[in-house]
């Protein structure tokens, strides 16, 4: 567990050590902005990724801004990026127990986020839930041991009955992170949103037209 306040550069630094599961349990804008500047920094790097959406969202025009601030090209950031959705915690299970060593091979890391936002699903039984959760932070612990580092957000849920989840994934990873107080949001948000505004140019390229799928 890390006892320092997270920065995107942290978890840039952090994602370049082998055999790791990261997490970061915050309130999902935080997160979101946190895992797309530590994807913009792989990307930067010229790193090939994976990143599996649990939340179904992906923000490729914050990632192309970030580019162009470091006069780099969008296109060739997002292409690094090989992407795909689960919108069920059956999927999201699936997605990961599937993963096969031309995936693991080509990349230098893996992105899950919003990892348990298909777990909150309460037509799917806790337990089964939970069952599903465990087996696939496991199969993400072997991944990280394979040196292919993992970076995992968590947002909060807002059912009590599925707030164990959040503490099971907490127990099941190397490093863990948890923002909630809203004032250090606030400041985490201003400090991308800024970081952003810095950027020059026009729209982002087509998501579709420049990143893969898995």
């Amino acid at each position: 567990m890390f006892n320092t306040f997270p920065t995107p550069e942290n978890f840039s630094v952090a994602m370049q050590i082998p055999a790791r599961v990261l997490a970061l349990d915050a309130p999902a804008p935080i997160a979101r902005a946190f895992a797309t500047r530590a994807l913009a920094q792989s990307g930067l790097r010229g790193a090939s990724v994976g990143v599996i959406l649990g939340d179904n969202y992906f923000d490729a025009y914050a990632l192309a801004r970030v580019a162009r601030a470091a006069q780099r090209d969008p296109a060739t950031i997002l292409a690094r990026i090989e992407l795909s959705r689960a919108f069920t915690c059956y999927q999201l299970h699936h997605r990961i127990a599937t993963l096969n060593d031309t995936h693991l091979n080509r990349w230098r890391a893996l992105y899950v986020t919003g990892l348990l936002d298909p777990f909150y699903d309460e037509s799917v039984e806790y337990a089964e839930a939970a069952h599903l959760l465990q087996e696939t932070l496991a199969r993400l612990k072997h991944i990280a041991a394979r040196g292919v580092p993992v970076l995992v957000t968590l947002s909060p849920s807002k059912l009590k009955t599925r707030a164990g989840l959040a503490q099971l994934a907490a127990q099941n990873v190397e490093a863990y992170w948890r923002i909630e107080s809203p004032p250090i949001a606030t400041q985490t948000e201003m400090t991308f949103a800024r970081l952003k505004g810095t950027a020059h140019g026009t729209n982002a390229p087509d998501l579709d037209a420049t990143h893969s799928r898995i």
